[in-house]
């Protein structure tokens, strides 16, 4: 299904009229752009009869990251989304359990704005040393979006390569 959804948004022309915005993430002077995961955007052109048109892509996780975000416990991480985002959900991932799914560590974050933003800013916490993955939710006016970004971490390194 990745590939498929990719080659959509590839086809589709520019990722921003297309699909969801492409996040990056910036720590400690570092910025890496986040993995694109499932989404559901809605695209700029409307349907024959006036509806919105959306596209959506569901992704097979967990997904392929690289692992070259640095962190600290008690950095600043700062996400931009390159279009106004209502909503942002921070989770972090430790690791891939036997059936293949994401482990989690309890640490989240959640913030909203009315109005929307498109840059946000967090303190990472004490256990970013034991997480692979930075989780990234946003919602916005035009869908919704979740994206990963690997961690310059032990347990980033620890996960197994994605078969192909």
């Amino acid at each position: 299904m990745a590939a498929s959804a990719a080659a959509l948004l590839a086809g589709a022309g520019a990722a921003e009229a297309a699909g969801p915005p492409r996040l990056t993430v910036t720590s400690l002077g570092e910025t890496e752009r986040a993995e694109q995961g499932s989404f559901c955007w809605q695209v700029q052109k409307r349907t024959a009869t006036g509806r919105p048109s959306f596209v959506c892509g569901d992704f097979f996780y967990p997904l392929d990251v690289d692992c070259g975000l640095p962190v600290s416990p008690g950095a600043e991480i700062k996400i931009r989304t390159g279009t106004a985002v209502r909503r942002i959900h921070l989770a972090l991932v430790s690791g891939v359990g036997a059936d293949g799914g994401a482990d989690y560590l309890e640490w989240t974050e959640s913030r909203r704005s009315r109005k929307g933003r498109k840059v946000w800013r967090f303190e990472l916490p004490p256990e970013i040393g034991l997480a692979a993955v930075l989780d990234i939710s946003i919602v916005g006016r035009r869908g919704d979006s979740n994206t990963w970004a690997g961690l310059a971490t032990a347990a980033c390194a620890a996960l197994p390569p994605r078969s192909r």
